[in-house]
């Protein structure tokens, strides 16, 4: 497809030729977005301009950018580049605990459309019970299939490029760059069951406070601020749009409001609040 690069092209060619199968490993589980509530506000404009109006949305689990509206056909493809977390700070709220995560992906599907959700990214963890206290989990997910491990080493301060590929309603794509070292991974994917079936109708570009697979959302830990850069779509009929700017996503959990996004172009940006707002 002409999202990706033509420089890429070869390299995906490649791997989905001799890609290796190995043990997959599940990690915490994304899951489409739980909103709760949405708000009009007035977003302040550069000089010159009049105020804008954007409709704040608020979800348990999603913080970032979504575009429901393609301008023709269905959303076939998105990516997005951003700078892994060095470490997270512990969950102002729910205190010191020993384990504490954010997950940063790009995805299609999963909030107009919600039986299904094709989607990668990187997950930071810290375990204080672990000896190697914080790790970087690279993954990828068909919901609603578990996600999966993928093999390639993550640093923290690596830069990050990640794309989805709906090929039609039940084959997709996947593919995760680590830009910093050169490595790269690529899996072509089928619809883990019949009725997961994508439709195109929403890409996403979020930091997620994913939930635990025995109930309830991750510790969900102070990343400071990440930058979701070059956040782009692509349709069926080859157009190309960013992340919808009046609808931005804040994460809100019992009456607290725990990030801020703002969007500008193809940039969103995530700041963790470390004063919660009521």
């Amino acid at each position: 497809m002409t999202f990706l690069r033509v420089s890429l092209a070869a390299l995906i060619l490649v791997i989905m030729i001799f890609v290796s199968f190995f043990d997959w490993v599940a990690i915490p589980t994304s899951e489409p977005n739980t909103g709760v509530a949405s708000q009009s506000a007035t977003e302040t404009a550069r000089p010159g301009e009049p105020p804008r109006k954007k409709k704040i949305r608020y979800s348990k689990n999603w913080s970032g950018a979504v575009n429901t509206k393609p301008p023709s056909g269905y959303f076939a493809a998105a990516g997005m580049k951003f700078t892994v977390p060095k470490t997270l700070r512990p969950d102002i709220v729910k205190g010191n605990t020993d384990y504490y995560a954010a997950s940063a992906w790009v995805g299609i599907d999963g909030l107009t459309h919600g039986t299904a959700l094709l989607q990668t990214g990187v997950t930071i963890e810290v375990n204080k019970t672990s000896s190697e206290d914080v790790t970087y989990v690279p993954w990828y997910e068909w919901w609603p299939n578990i996600a999966m491990r993928l093999d390639i080493p993550i640093g923290g301060g690596d830069e990050i490029e990640v794309e989805v590929v709906m090929f039609n309603a039940t084959s997709g794509k996947i593919l995760l760059w680590n830009r910093s070292k050169g490595d790269w991974v690529a899996r072509a994917l089928q619809a883990p069951r019949p009725d997961a079936k994508l439709a195109g109708r929403s890409v996403e570009w979020i930091v997620e406070d994913f939930a635990l697979s025995e109930g309830g959302n991750v510790p969900f830990g102070d990343f400071g601020v990440i930058e979701l850069r070059d956040c782009k779509a692509h349709t069926s009929t080859d157009k190309v749009v960013g992340p919808d700017p009046s609808q931005p996503f804040y994460i809100r959990q019992d009456n607290l409001t725990r990030t801020n996004t703002s969007v500008e172009g193809q940039s969103v940006s995530i700041q963790y609040l470390t004063t919660t707002k009521f």
